[in-house]
């Protein structure tokens, strides 16, 4: 595929991107750097438009597979790539992807009869912290993420950074109703698990990690940094878990939290 080449208009529209409501209009959203882009070309999505400035020759591999998924491809000068990244240092690529459109809890994840895990975003508004908790999952091996129509947007350009290619890893759905979900969840044999200050000590008490992963259905639900889980999500939920505190800060990060929690759950 040869280069075509880029205008100012098209420049213009890619750095638009960063907008959600050109995002969800355009179904589109950036992925930067050749970690992510190489974790994008291994998850088969297509690429709409890449975009390159100067390939690094130990680069060259990654390069060649995304042209051969893209659409379009631009060469362009670091003076144009400054225009259209959203990072202070360009890595030198960029790709328009499509949306992965999912807004519903698969039955397929429903189904699953081994140690199932949905973790449940309720109202998540930092990017990084939702770029960080997507990576968590990975490490750990979640089977699905639901992320709430209040939280912040998956494609946001610092959650799609922050989860350093993870979010091509697992089955994520975006802009979920949490209520319809949990009812879902609940019919399919899934214990709804929360986490609140005043919950159960998941760490000191071992039965309550063997209550937790006795049914081997759960669905552990994350809330807003600041003010927890909402309080219509909180009657739906069965259990309450938390991690304890030994020294003096005020609160702990949401994917901090999730990692601990997890750990937990897998040790059992």
């Amino acid at each position: 595929m040869k280069s075509s080449t880029i205008t100012n208009y098209t420049i213009q529209f890619l750095r638009s991107l960063s907008q959600k409501k050109v995002r969800d209009k355009n179904n589109l959203f950036i992925v930067e750097g050749w970690n992510s882009i190489n974790e994008l070309i291994n998850s088969n999505l297509k690429i709409e438009i890449l975009v390159t400035c100067e390939v690094p020759k130990k680069r060259q591999s990654i390069f060649e597979k995304a042209k051969t998924v893209s659409t379009k491809w631009y060469d362009v000068t670091e003076k144009e790539m400054s225009k259209i990244s959203n990072t202070e240092h360009s890595q030198g690529i960029l790709a328009a992807v499509s949306q992965i459109n999912k807004s519903t809890l698969s039955s397929s994840i429903l189904k699953n009869e081994k140690l199932n895990i949905i973790v449940t975003l309720d109202s998540i508004s930092d990017p990084g912290n939702l770029g960080a908790i997507i990576r968590t999952c990975d490490w750990f091996g979640v089977n699905s993420i639901l992320i709430s129509k209040e939280s912040v947007d998956l494609y946001n350009p610092k959650v799609v950074q922050s989860t350093m290619g993870s979010l091509f890893h697992l089955p994520i759905s975006n802009n979920i109703d949490l209520l319809e979900s949990i009812h879902g969840a609940k019919n399919s044999g899934f214990k709804i698990i929360g986490t609140d200050v005043y919950g159960k000590n998941i760490l000191s008490n071992k039965n309550v990690k063997s209550d937790l992963v006795s049914g081997k259905k759960i669905m552990l639900i994350i809330g807003n940094e600041a003010h927890g889980i909402s309080e219509n999500i909180k009657k739906e939920i069965e259990s309450f878990i938390t991690i304890p505190k030994y020294g003096n800060a005020e609160s702990l990060n949401a994917a901090v939290a999730l990692g601990i929690i997890l750990a937990g759950i897998k040790n059992e």
